[in-house]
């Protein structure tokens, strides 16, 4: 699991309980000079002839507007001002040229700063629960667009708030609640926020499962291990293994022996929770046998050989000894003349009759490998008298028809790419060919396939010849018929909005740049082209820059990705002086 270094998140629920402390809506003057009060404050404007702090002051009071000045309110959020015409020389006492107003600045604040919680290990959300691992420490960041942060006080468990001075830190594996606001300069309080989430500091438990024939630790090539994680809390994350000293990989489902190459294998394991607990390593060593036995047929009795055929006589007999050298003999089956198998106890007669006669016989390992199923081996061992047969499985092909784009191991074709699937056999020739598409129910094949729907698809297929051998192979791929996603930035915030008949666009200066972007989850981007007021397309390759001011742009975009899939954007925007 990637640890987050840093994760930020806010959660702004109301607390019911605590009291928040009693703060004073106020005024405050900054390191700056900056004057800044509480818009909810009235305003009483005062005059003095000296700067002394207790001099005599005189209270105005306006002729026009006496119903609405003392006291006077402020309408503006942020700077506002108090203005006197025109502004005079201190020492000639004349009017200054060009004429200007002497404006004085306050500040009005009436919005509450706004508090987020940063922690240093991963969160993890399980329903309505927040989970985190072992040596927890949290912090608070508040901010406030005016007159500035005061203080935060946060609150554990019920307790009292108190004032928030360095990082809180949490070790003991239980549920907390945190709640906590932040007062800003001039007395806005923030609304209580609260937090509750479940220190997990146990390790996760991993159990490993067998699935399908097996004997112990010997596994067929058919089973399956299954790692199984268990977490008591916040849950299992991810289930690590390695094979063999190859690379660590993330479990997602059973590990299938057929992919294990025959012979003893070593896998170690563990389980990470979604707090990053981690599981002590374990160890398991087994074995996979994909061989069956050996079948070894022997004629006792009379026997010659006339034109490359084999004749026996009444009194012949037939041997069959089956060899394992992992999992051991289970049993040997036989049929005569393609009747039904017989379990194999002791040498048995051959029919006394004209014309053919075929033998068939297979075995079976401990772990249910059969020669009847080991294509490696002619699927089955048999021996025939006077007879031609056909034991060869029929030779499987496909074709692609349209779009395709093979990359990371994986061919990707699009929803109107053709899948042509063919069949050979040199012996009594291909009966049929059927298919299935994602495991769903098997099918004639009849016509090229195409698949319309995006993502994973797996086409297994078989064909069969007309004494029934057949093959089977599969097509793995991804159909991709998703245009990608263009993404335009600029490399600054508009400057202001500019409004030429119905339209309004956002306006940005000169010295402004545009990128042009496109991400596809699939193949990737390929190339995007771009037209600005419906001049020709160009491809882009380089950010797009010193356009001409003092007027509209109309930029028309469009970006395809590496299965022809595209998508079109456009951008309006006014360039200024």
């Amino acid at each position: 699991m990637k640890k987050l270094l840093l994760i930020v998140f806010m959660l702004p629920i109301l607390a019911f309980g605590q009291q928040q402390l009693s703060h004073e809506k106020q005024m405050f003057t900054n390191n700056e000079g900056r004057l800044f009060i509480n818009k909810s404050l009235p305003i009483y404007l005062k005059v003095s002839s000296t700067p002394e702090s207790n001099s005599e002051k005189e209270l105005l009071k306006s002729k026009t507007s006496p119903q609405n000045s003392n006291p006077l309110y402020f309408n503006n959020e942020g700077l506002n001002y108090f203005y006197s015409p025109w502004a005079v020389d201190t020492v000639s006492k004349k009017v200054v040229f060009p004429k200007q107003y002497i404006k004085f600045e306050i500040y009005a604040d009436s919005k509450p700063p706004r508090t987020s919680i940063h922690n240093n290990t991963t969160a993890y959300d399980k329903g309505d629960t927040l989970f985190f691992g072992k040596d927890l420490k949290l912090s608070f960041k508040s901010e406030d667009k005016v007159s500035g942060v005061s203080k935060t006080y946060y609150s554990i468990d019920g307790e009292e708030f108190k004032e928030y001075k360095e990082q809180l830190t949490f070790g003991e594996e239980k549920s907390y609640i945190i709640k906590f606001y932040t007062v800003d300069n001039v007395g806005n309080v923030e609304e209580v926020q609260k937090i509750e989430f479940t220190i997990d500091s146990s390790k996760p438990l991993t159990n490993l499962n067998i699935i399908g024939d097996h004997i112990d630790n010997i596994i067929s090539g058919r089973a399956s291990i299954a790692l199984i994680p268990q977490d008591a809390f916040s849950g299992a994350s991810k289930t690590f293994y390695v094979i063999d000293n190859n690379e660590k990989t993330v479990y997602s489902q059973a590990i299938k022996a057929i992919k294990l190459r025959e012979g003893k294998h070593t896998l170690n394991y563990f389980t990470e929770d979604e707090v990053e607990n981690r599981e002590d390593e374990k160890k398991f060593i087994f074995y996979v046998d994909k061989s069956p036995p050996l079948v070894i047929d022997e004629i006792i009795g009379d026997v010659f050989f006339s034109n490359g055929k084999e004749f026996s006589s009444g009194r012949t007999q037939l041997q069959l000894t089956a060899i394992d050298n992992r999992a051991g003999v289970k049993s040997i089956y036989y049929s005569l003349d393609n009747k039904n198998y017989s379990l194999y106890e002791k040498p048995f007669f051959l029919p006394q009759k004209q014309g053919n006669v075929f033998i068939d016989f297979y075995a079976d390992d401990k772990v249910n490998n059969s020669t009847k199923d080991d294509d490696r081996n002619n699927s089955r061992n048999n021996k025939y008298f006077q007879s031609f047969v056909d034991l060869t499985a029929p030779i499987l092909n496909y074709n692609i028809y349209g779009e395709k784009f093979f990359f990371n191991n994986t061919l990707y074709i699009s929803p109107e790419t053709k899948i042509e699937l063919t069949a050979k056999d040199a012996e009594s020739g291909i009966q049929k060919i059927s298919y299935t598409i994602d495991k769903e129910n098997e099918k004639d094949y009849l016509n090229k396939l195409s698949i319309k729907e995006d993502g994973e698809h797996i086409i297994n297929y078989y064909g069969y010849d007309n004494v029934n051998n057949s093959a089977q192979n599969e097509i793995k791929f991804t159909v991709d018929g998703t245009a990608p996603e263009i993404i335009s930035q600029f490399n600054m915030a508009s400057i202001s909005k500019k409004k030429i008949g119905v339209i309004e666009y956002d306006v940005y200066p000169k010295h402004f740049i545009l990128y042009l972007s496109a991400i596809d989850n699939m193949v990737g981007s390929s190339l995007i082209y771009y037209s600005i007021n419906d001049k020709p397309e160009r491809v882009y390759t380089t950010p797009i820059q010193n356009l001409e001011s003092k007027q509209t742009y109309d930029i028309k975009i469009r970006a395809f990705d590496y299965m022809g899939n595209s998508t079109n954007s456009q951008i309006k925007f006014y360039v200024q002086e």
